[in-house]
């Protein structure tokens, strides 16, 4: 847990000076990492890194995307959609870390774990924060050969993320 504290603050500092990126509403927002392509689509804010083997689908994808929380507190989407929602909806779950940190001045929870899609292992890393009453999803997705690669362009894009206040 600390080292993935002490990774989010030194990562945040190596973002400085670039701009951020807005999705569609302009309501949520992240500072792209380097050699990152925007990929997003709607509403939901996503950016790519490409891989060098064509066969390769991408070397990592962050993507943030939002609900409205039905007045549920974070603890309670957290367990429902993570805790006993990732086992039954990812094909291969298999869970490797969760900790909790803060993303834009909120609580914040992660979880690092390995799916499978259509015959490809993943290795992804989720975070879920609550903000302006709206859950705020991001998903960090790679094949396990790359996560080391991309991993601190996963933490520093998600130290990044900001989101507009409302009146």
């Amino acid at each position: 847990m600390k080292a993935f504290m002490l990774t989010l603050i030194l990562a945040s500092t190596a973002l400085i000076g670039q701009e951020l990126v807005w999705n569609n509403s302009k309501t949520v927002g992240l500072i792209p990492a380097e050699r990152w392509t925007e990929s997003s689509t709607g509403d939901q804010l996503g950016f790519v890194l490409k891989a060098p083997q064509s066969s390769d689908p991408f070397k990592g994808r962050i993507d943030i995307s939002t609900a409205s929380t039905l007045n549920w507190t974070l603890d309670e989407l957290w367990n429902e959609y993570v805790i006993k929602g990732f086992p039954l909806s990812l094909n291969g779950y298999e869970k490797i870390a969760v900790g909790k940190s803060t993303i834009d001045g909120e609580d914040s929870y992660w979880i690092e774990c390995y799916s499978e899609s259509q015959g490809i292992k993943f290795q992804g890393l989720s975070a879920v924060f609550v903000k302006n009453n709206m859950l705020h999803i991001v998903t960090c997705t790679s094949l396990p050969k790359y996560y080391d690669f991309v991993e601190a362009d996963f933490k520093k894009m998600i130290e990044s993320i900001r989101v507009k206040k409302t009146p």
